[in-house]
């Protein structure tokens, strides 16, 4: 096995580590039991709003939605939802909030909303593109 092999197969048995962890931690099968039950047809988990820079970084990673598409099985969608907002001095758009979407609802190919809050001081564009596990 060369060196490359074993960092990666390292980061991977790391990585189902952590995550074994902090699903049974947040108990997430019965927060997404619970949000069916209100007739909610998803669930979010805050990606960029986590102060922890390690959970953080697990949570935006690609291995995280795979382990999770695995747990869950068929009939979940699972992917990041990205905002962007515009700074309005500037002009500039960036990405203001990250969140990893589980949805079990109405299958949908893509979907683009653009939305503005009363005060038109905050506008945000939702993108998000289907992955199936």
């Amino acid at each position: 096995m060369t060196l490359f092999d074993e960092v990666q197969q390292l980061s991977s048995e790391s990585h189902a580590k952590w995550f074994e962890r902090y699903f049974k931690k947040h108990d997430l099968e019965q927060k997404i039991k619970a949000s069916a039950q209100q007739g909610y047809t998803g669930h979010l988990i805050g990606v960029l709003s986590v102060k922890d820079e390690y959970t953080r970084r697990r949570l935006d990673n690609e291995k995280t939605l795979e382990l999770l598409r695995e747990v869950l099985g068929p009939g979940f969608r699972v992917r990041h939802k990205i905002y962007r907002s515009r700074n309005i001095l500037t002009g500039d758009t960036y990405i203001s909030d990250k969140k990893i979407y589980i949805s079990w609802g109405v299958k949908k190919a893509k979907t683009l909303s653009v939305s503005a809050n009363s005060y038109r001081t905050d506008y945000y564009i939702t993108k998000e593109i289907e992955s199936e596990g």
